[in-house]
């Protein structure tokens, strides 16, 4: 228990002593008294001081020691909630403190490495999301790192993070999310799918290939990957590529679950307005459709290709 003469180095050797006692054991009274060090109430009281030692906070460094800590003591055991717990607690903290930051956006690359579970590595993924810079070549690099070489659960939160913090047209990244999109499990072409409709430009020829292939290959991949790469293809794809058309055509009368509503929006980017085909299929949809969110789509999509009257659209 500190006392009243307890300054900012004592805080700072705890915290190490916890990281080094605890490092990766998962201990979860360790990981709690770090996050409550990093919460809202003020550190002296947690310490048991009787009042606030004078002119004592604790800074960058010594949030950053936490963060670290905490991170190594739960890699490889800690879960999705303890990740969200350190991006609730501290991100506000280091808001204008680049070197902290820059220590939290390390820290959270090392969970996403090292998680074990898609949940963690998404719950990294997010926290990542707001703390680092965008476009930023130092963290985009670590994450096409372990997108090339991580565990699925690691490459899988890699795609993810590289659609929010990748700068719009890298090529790179785009070369590095086909090859993923086209050649791995069903968790990592989800986020590469989600991640191409982020970073690839529009008109981008390999990429909207790499989706068509996608969707051709139907339901075998899972609903989540075929809804990301049907809106990614409405982001990327040109309007008039036949091949777009056709493949959304298809997705939209064999699919469900939200899938229908993502490939019809996305035909409202990609058909030319007034093809017959795209509005009539759009209009069944509109009309016979048993899912709200297929109809919503549907019309979206029809009112972006000049269609103000569906039923005089169907008669012609």
């Amino acid at each position: 228990m500190c006392n009243a003469g307890c300054d900012i180095p004592s805080f700072d050797a705890g915290i190490k002593a916890i990281h080094v006692l605890a490092q990766g054991t998962g201990d979860g009274s360790a990981i709690s008294a770090l996050l409550a060090f990093l919460g809202c109430r003020p550190y002296w009281q947690l310490a048991g001081l009787v009042e606030r030692p004078q002119g004592r906070i604790y800074g960058p460094t010594t949030c950053r020691l936490a963060v670290d800590a905490i991170c190594e003591i739960a890699v490889p055991n800690c879960d999705g909630q303890v990740v969200r717990a350190v991006g609730e607690r501290v991100t506000h903290s280091l808001r204008g403190t680049s070197s902290a930051a820059s220590a939290l956006v390390g820290a959270l690359l090392h969970v996403i490495e090292g998680a074990a579970d898609q949940r963690t590595a998404a719950a990294a993924a997010a926290v990542l999301r707001h703390v680092a810079p965008p476009g930023g070549e130092a963290t985009t690099a670590a994450l096409l790192r372990i997108l090339a070489r991580g565990k699925d659960a690691a490459r899988a939160g890699a795609a993810v993070c590289l659609g929010w913090t990748s700068r719009s047209g890298d090529g790179e990244v785009v070369a590095a999310l086909v090859r993923a999109l086209l050649g791995d499990g069903g968790v990592v072409r989800e986020g590469a799918a989600q991640s191409l409709g982020e970073v690839a430009l529009p008109g981008d020829a390999v990429a909207a290939t790499a989706l068509v292939k996608t969707l051709r290959s139907g339901r075998v991949l899972g609903t989540r990957v075929l809804k990301f790469a049907a809106a990614a293809l409405g982001r990327i794809a040109v309007r008039g590529d036949e091949a777009a058309v056709a493949v959304l055509l298809q997705v939209l009368s064999q699919t469900s679950f939200g899938i229908d509503r993502c490939a019809a929006e996305a035909l409202g980017h990609v058909a030319f307005e007034h093809d017959a085909r795209v509005i009539e299929a759009l209009v069944d949809v509109l009309q016979t459709a048993d899912s709200v969110e297929a109809r919503l789509g549907a019309a979206v999509a029809l009112r972006n290709l000049g269609v103000r009257e569906c039923k005089r659209a169907r008669r012609e």
